[in-house]
């Protein structure tokens, strides 16, 4: 116990460490510490006002998937953003990061380079004349570098189609009067690029690293630098000191690829702890996503946007707390500028710029050039903590668009990310998925090997679930075959190659769990340990666990064949032999109860005595089965003196059933008694089969063990339910009579209904000229496929055996209305009677229906329908003799002998020629 205790105060520490670390890392907490100053001081000067110079803007766009198998829009959209949209805006440069093209095959499994998405790229650049109109920056992402042998291969489109056409990291300066702003690709793309899905993370060697970090070094006098790149820093495998060290100067890192994790996070935004913001951009594939971000006096400022909507509305001054950092940007400006800033663009005309701080109007903005709206403002009246900045923009088309942040004057205030989205983005995932893979090796071996090692413990008392698991890995450990058989598996998933295939088009590889080798590259491991994790958890854990589960049940003596389970009985604990025993007891009930006669007795029946006395036995087997179920169902098991003691009660509630049972005598009717006979056998035979779950599952709560207690239980609810007289019962048993050949003869007409005379005409027709076979006996109507329709002459049988069907309905109808009316309570043997010949009409009538379905026999429906008219009539010869019938000439009897007499009639014409033939 004391052992117990100090691993769950150890776990408790360690729990309450992590979420401890998880606070602080991911920022759950409110108000954060300021972040780190700037290095150099910077001039507060010039401050936004009413200039309409130190702006520009651009716009990002990521994850176009152009496709030659899907959604034909893709492309239809982008070749109206490249015209429609780029021309309104007017961005100084586009960014596209990456997954240009889909790449994937037609079936949508496999991947290759598509030319002809490429193609389509290519000509809406040039049909738009986008190139001329901005600047288009357009790298590769994962996708853009599937199925690639390597960059120099011809099936690297994004050489010849591409805008930037040349593979690798670049920088771009984009020149101002105002300063120099520069703009670093960032290419992770795999060389080579393998199949789908061992490409989902970037990766960077040394050589990529220092060329990074010489394109940081040479942006070091530009105003500002942002990086651009397919991957998310959290999907990069890179080389000490990391990527985002070598970033650590830039303002922004806009990327994409996560697709906003299918709609689970639209918003996927995050600062690095060095400082730069990570902007991940939804996808244009599915949700037309696109961003537009601003340099407005060297304040950074972006909005992400839908496709299509209109005003687009960008408030560059206050800019948003959120997103605003005092090491890269001149924050000071704010509280001397002099005007709020706002970009709108619209497919009309800018008519109304309203600007609200607080929910109070402040005015409306006016234009000052191209998209630039301004209004006056003296930012220290808003010095003291935060505040809420909406500007609502209005066009001449009526369309308008309300946008607001949080903004703030002080330096010392900053706003926390959603956690979510900085774990998504700032956790290392490949790191993370190399530990914990590693981390269920190291215990799945450590546990096989002390276990090996450990002598077997000396368990006492019934065993619960951890001992039998501990006894089940001692057995696993310490049996050669079983113990080398898991060993060797786990050795052999973390160190033996997992394939030999193609990786790349026309390039074989080697697949290991720590990476892929393939034509002299080495590709670090990635995706393969997400897969090893797969592998461990779904597969080869589930595999020692089954087997210690299999070993377990042979310790206790199962045997496992095609078609029996032997036990040996030396070996059960002793509890569950109990309960096998039980369970074999009242299995050997039930042939005296199907069976039995009552006890012969010369005392008189005392009716209400006998059903007190059935119903508190129902209740007493139903309260057992709940007391079984629930001291079986969890830990710890009873002892074997409970197990004994839970046994005896069961088996003296059902033997009190069963004596119930016997005491009612057949004198009080046959039908009455067969009706508690049925609910008896379905208590015992409940019971047993609850006692069996419980012998083969023992603690386990699980769903299976409840549907036999279930079935106890509604057996017991259902002995209420039963008639208290024998003519109850008749009329009981009639009734379900009616029920089942109405139902039957709805059937018949349903089908006949549903019936097309000349399908099978039509059908045979069509397929035989589809071969140029149409013989002369298809063209003259005589199918061959007879065994799948009626024939005209089975059509017309079928109407005398409804009426037949129908006929029969009548009759069960007026036999139970004439027991109901007439029938008397002591006249017990007369009811038997006419319940047992009526007890035969259903069958003959679902004989008879079953003939009725092609392909048709007539002899066969002649057959039936014979045995159906004999059973009738016999039925309305007893009902007619017995006193349920007080006027042996009642009309309604020989107008039912005369309808069935017809009816067989008829079918004998129809069938006569089977006969003679």
């Amino acid at each position: 116990m004391a052992a117990g205790l100090a691993v769950r105060v150890v776990a408790g520490l360690a729990a309450a460490a992590l979420a401890a670390v998880f606070l602080e890392h991911y920022g759950l907490a409110g108000w954060s510490s300021p972040l780190p100053q700037p290095r150099t001081p910077r001039s507060p000067h010039p401050a936004p006002g009413p200039g309409a110079s130190n702006v520009f803007w651009g716009l990002q766009i990521s994850d176009i998937h152009l496709s030659r198998f899907r959604d034909p829009g893709r492309a239809v959209d982008l070749e109206k953003f490249c015209s429609e949209t780029v021309d309104i805006i007017q961005p100084a440069l586009v960014l596209a990061t990456g997954d240009l093209t889909d790449a994937k095959t037609k079936e949508n499994l496999g991947s290759m380079q598509q030319e002809v998405e490429w193609q389509t790229y290519h000509s809406i650049l040039k049909k738009t004349k986008v190139m001329e109109k901005t600047k288009w920056l357009d790298i590769k992402g994962n996708h853009d570098a599937f199925n690639i042998p390597s960059r120099e291969s011809v099936e690297n489109y994004y050489r010849k189609y591409s805008a930037v056409r040349r593979d690798g990291s670049f920088r771009y300066v984009h020149s101002t009067p105002f300063g120099n702003y520069s703009f670093i690709s960032l290419d992770a793309s795999l060389n080579p690029g393998p199949k789908r899905p061992f490409n989902f993370f970037g990766i960077l060697d040394q050589k990529q690293m220092e060329e990074l970090s010489l394109l940081a070094k040479e942006s070091s006098w530009s105003n500002h630098s942002i990086w651009f790149g397919h991957f998310t820093t959290s999907t990069v495998l890179s080389p000490s000191p990391g990527l985002r060290s070598i970033m650590s100067s830039a303002t922004a890192y806009l990327c994409g690829h996560l697709h906003t994790l299918g709609g689970l996070m639209p918003v996927l935004h995050t600062r690095h702890f060095q400082g730069p913001l990570e902007l991940e951009l939804g996808d244009w594939k599915n949700n037309r996503r696109y961003r537009i971000f601003a340099f407005d006096h060297d304040l950074f400022s972006f909005a992400d946007l839908i496709f299509g909507e209109w005003p687009v509305v960008l408030i560059t001054n206050p800019k948003s707390l959120l997103y605003s950092s005092a090491k890269h940007e001149p924050l000071e400006r704010l509280l001397h500028s002099t005007h709020i800033r706002v970009l709108a663009f619209s497919l009309s005309s800018i008519t109304s710029v309203a600007v609200k701080i607080d929910g109070v109007h402040l005015g409306q903005a006016s234009h000052l050039s191209g998209p630039i709206f301004i209004l006056k403002w003296n930012p220290r009246n808003y010095s003291n903590k935060t505040h809420n900045i909406e500007v609502i923009v209005q066009d001449s088309a009526g369309r308008s668009k309300s946008v607001h942040h949080i903004f703030s004057a002080r330096e010392d205030i900053q706003l926390r990310f959603d956690p979510l989205a900085s774990f998504i983005l700032l956790t290392d995932h490949c790191t993370v998925a190399r530990v914990i893979f590693v981390m269920i090796v190291l215990i799945q071996l450590i546990i096989l090997i002390i276990f090996r090692y450990q002598a077997y413990p000396e368990h006492k008392g019934p065993p619960g679930f951890t001992n039998l698991t501990s006894f089940s890995l001692h057995v696993l450990s310490k049996l050669n075959i079983s113990y080398y058989s898991v060993l060797l598996l786990t050795l052999y998933t973390v160190l033996g190659p997992w394939f030999v295939g193609e990786i790349t088009k026309g390039k074989l590889g080697c697949c290991f769990s720590f990476g892929i080798f393939v034509d002299g590259h080495f590709l670090q491991g990635s995706v393969t340990f997400i897969v090893g994790i797969l592998q461990l958890v779904f597969f080869n854990i589930p595999l020692m666990g089954y087997l210690c589960w299999i070993l377990l049940q042979r310790c206790f003596g199962h045997s496992f064949r095609m078609d029996c389970r032997k036990l040996c009985n030396a070996v059960i604990p002793p509890f569950l032999k109990k309960l096998r025993h039980l369970a074999g007891e009242l299995r050997q009930l039930l042939p005296g109860v199907r069976v039995g006669e009552a006890q012969e007795t010369t005392k008189e029946f005392d009716r209400e005595a006998f059903w007190r006395r059935l119903n508190e036995a129902a209740v007493t087997v139903s309260r057992e089965a709940t007391t079984l179920t629930v001291a079986f169902s969890r830990l710890p098991l009873p002892s074997p003196q409970e197990t004994q003691r839970f046994c005896e009660q069961v088996r003296a509630a059902i033997k009190a059933i069963i004596a119930v049972y016997y005491l009612f005598p057949k004198d009080q009717g046959i039908t009455l008694r067969k009706l508690v006979r049925s609910a008896t056998l379905d208590i015992v035979d409940d019971m047993a089969q609850l006692v069996e779950a419980l012998y083969n599952s023992p603690a386990q709560s699980n769903p299976e063990n409840l549907i036999p207690y279930n079935s106890v239980w509604d057996a017991c609810q259902h002995i209420p339910q039963i008639p208290k007289d024998n003519k109850a019962a008749a009329l009981s048993v009639l009734t379900k009579s009616v029920d089942l050949v109405k139902d039957a003869h709805e059937e018949m007409e349903q089908a006949v209904e549903e019936c097309d005379p000349y399908c099978g005409l039509l059908n045979d027709i069509e397929e035989d000229t589809s071969d140029n076979h149409v013989d002369e006996e298809d063209i003259l109507g005589c199918p061959n496929n007879r065994d799948s329709y009626w024939s005209e002459g089975d059509q017309e049988l079928i109407i005398p055996c409804l009426a037949l069907a129908r006929a029969s309905k009548a009759c069960l109808k007026k036999i139970r209305l004439s027991v109901a009316e007439n029938g008397k309570k002591d006249q017990v043997a007369q009811l038997d009677d006419i319940v047992d010949i009526s007890d035969e009409i259903s069958p003959s009538v679902d004989d008879l229906a079953l003939s009725i379905y092609p392909p048709v026999c007539p002899l066969t429906v002649r057959i039936n329908s014979a045995k159906l008219v004999s059973v009738l009539k016999k039925a309305l010869e007893i009902t007619k003799a017995s006193h349920v019938t007080p006027q042996p000439e009642d009309s309604w009897i020989p107008l039912l002998i005369n309808a069935v007499d017809h009816c067989m009639n008829r079918i004998k014409e129809l069938t006569q020629n089977e006969v003679e033939s």
